[in-house]
């Protein structure tokens, strides 16, 4: 686990193939899941959104909304169990 702004970057465990798409999509749950269990902060998986599509084994970002004016992006890592 990496640290990052003082959120750490996430790993993400998932089904992936040979060329590195994965099975199943990366939910907001999982990242909330992950950042429970990583630093202890406890997010909503309602205010987590992707800034983008998420399909392959990589490092993506999701972006929190802490409040209606705060945004944090926080670094996740999508690799194949």
């Amino acid at each position: 686990m990496l640290i990052h702004f003082g959120i750490a970057v996430l790993e993400i465990k998932t089904e992936a193939g040979d060329s590195g798409r994965i099975f199943e999509a990366v939910t907001t749950l999982q990242i909330s899941d992950a950042l429970k269990a990583s630093s202890d902060i406890d997010v909503d998986r309602k205010k987590i959104s992707f800034k983008g599509e998420v399909k392959n084994v990589g490092e993506y970002e999701a972006e929190i909304d802490l409040h209606k004016l705060v945004k944090k992006d926080v670094k996740f890592i999508v690799v194949a169990e």
